[in-house]
Parts: C-alpha cells; sequence; structure tokens
C-alpha cells in the first residue's frame, strides 16, 4: 500500500508541475538551473542509448537503494534451483546472497542491462526519445524538477509527451531521482517477480 500511495503522490506532484511550468511557474526564480538541467539532460542520453553505467553514475544514492529495495524481497523469494540458493533471474544465474551483497550502483545497472536486453522493443522505443528542454523549478533547498517535451516513436507512431526528471541534492552535487518511466518499468517487472515467487 505505501508503495502504492508513494507512486500516486509522485504522479500528482507529475501533474502539479506541468500545470505550474504551462501557467509559467519556471519563471517564479531568478536562479539559473543550467548546470542541474544539463546533468538531467546527460541522464536522458544515457537512458536513450540504454548505457546504464552512465545512468547509474548520474543517480542519487537514495533513489539506487530504493530501485533494489523494490526487488531485493521478491527475489529471496523465488524458487530456488536443486534446493540451492541459486535462482534464475530472467535467465541469468545468481546466488541470492551474491546478488544482494552487491553495491545498489551494481545491482542497478546490472538489473536494467537484463531487462532491456530481454526486450529489444522498450530498448527501441527508448532510443528514438528527443528531449527538449523546457525550464526547471526548485522544491525546497534539496530538489530540482526539470521539465522536458519529449517526442518518441512507439510501434512506429509518433508520440509527443511531457517528462519530468527530477534531482536531488547530494552534499554539494546533484543526482537524479529514479525517473518516471523507470519507476514504471521497476513496477512491471515487481509484478513479473511475483508471479515467479515460490
Amino acid at each position: 500500500m505505501s508503495a502504492y500511495v508513494n507512486r500516486n503522490s509522485k504522479f500528482i506532484l507529475f501533474a502539479l508541475l506541468i500545470i505550474a511550468f504551462a501557467i509559467g511557474g519556471c519563471n517564479q526564480t531568478e536562479q539559473n538551473f543550467d548546470a542541474q538541467i544539463a546533468i538531467a539532460e546527460s541522464g536522458n542520453q544515457a537512458m536513450t542509448s540504454s548505457d546504464w553505467d552512465a545512468y547509474g553514475k548520474l543517480m542519487h544514492p537514495d533513489a539506487l537503494a530504493e530501485f533494489k529495495s523494490h526487488l531485493m524481497p521478491i527475489i529471496e523469494n523465488l524458487p530456488k534451483i536443486n534446493n540451492s540458493d541459486t535462482i534464475n533471474l530472467f535467465g541469468h544465474m545468481y546466488v541470492v546472497d551474491s546478488l544482494k551483497a552487491k553495491d545498489d550502483t551494481k545491482f542497478f545497472t546490472e538489473f536494467l542491462g537484463i531487462i532491456f536486453s530481454l526486450s529489444p522493443d522498450l530498448a527501441t522505443t527508448f532510443s528514438t526519445m528527443k528531449n527538449e528542454s523546457v525550464g526547471a523549478i526548485l522544491e525546497g533547498d534539496n530538489t530540482i524538477h526539470a521539465l522536458f517535451r519529449t517526442d518518441m516513436k512507439i510501434s512506429g507512431r509518433e508520440v509527443t509527451e511531457m517528462n519530468v526528471v527530477t534531482l536531488l541534492k547530494d552534499g554539494t552535487e546533484w543526482k537524479l531521482d529514479l525517473s518516471y518511466k523507470l519507476e514504471g518499468i521497476l513496477m512491471m517487472v515487481k509484478s513479473t517477480l511475483e508471479q515467479m515467487k515460490a
């Protein structure tokens, strides 16, 4: 329930941000967010090329930990092979404790690599994404939302949508929060894993 509420709250925030940008909310502050927008653009480029190593390096530690925390409890309950500690995770063999011991960045990059290698259509769709920055808005002291107009092809059809990329303060640096697109993929993967549980 808490994961649903969190995701629903983010969706509401996303909608409110779109409205704020539409009525000129991105011009309510004189601060310059070029550096943060550049980080968001780097993330978009990494996502477009399915370069999850590059994307992982741009992510906030809390976002990486959140990604792993959503999946590991389910993975630990997947059927074991021949009563061992080994599981078959989408065609890849892992010892559960070894997978659990991976640092959050390695877990994220490796898992996304598997998912996108198994979903060439998804990778193709992401590769068509063209993002144009619209602006950015500050929320509190530690969060910035950058808005992009995204053009892409889905099943050969041209689609245009607005996307918010959220950046979180990490010491003196700004890092990416888990994107809405990757959150959607995460939810689908969780659903699939739930069906595979013993």
